[in-house]
């Protein structure tokens, strides 16, 4: 899953859906962001994991591998939002920004696979 997010510079800045997943089909997911702040010609990559707490109904993000040149566009978080968990993105003050996502969503199973057993081989 892929998405792109343009955000308008705003001196009071607010939090922008950057990609989203329905909590009733997938726990969670591993997304690499690419963040362009436009007015000044910076960027910043991140990859973020993102899991979903059933029995609390909420979300928890890490973010890792940031790569900028800048110190930072901006932050990551995630909200749940009736059946919908959104990763948001709330840029810093005064800049345009374009956001770019990739994302791969997990889905819990309950069916066994494959088992693969080991014997001694020796």
């Amino acid at each position: 899953d892929s998405q792109y997010t343009t955000i308008a510079s705003n001196p009071t800045p607010v939090a922008n859906v950057v990609s989203q997943f329905d909590k009733t089909v997938h726990v969670g997911g591993y997304y690499f962001v690419s963040v362009e702040d436009t007015t000044n010609n910076y960027y910043q990559t991140s990859e973020l994991t993102v899991h979903y707490n059933e029995n609390l109904d909420s979300s928890y993000l890490s973010e890792f591998s940031v790569v900028d040149t800048n110190s930072g566009l901006g932050t990551f978080g995630t909200v749940v939002n009736g059946s919908i968990v959104e990763i948001i993105f709330t840029p810093n003050p005064s800049i345009n920004c374009q956001v770019r996502t990739l994302g791969f969503e997990i889905s819990p199973t309950s069916e066994v696979l494959d088992i693969v057993e080991f014997n001694d081989l020796s």
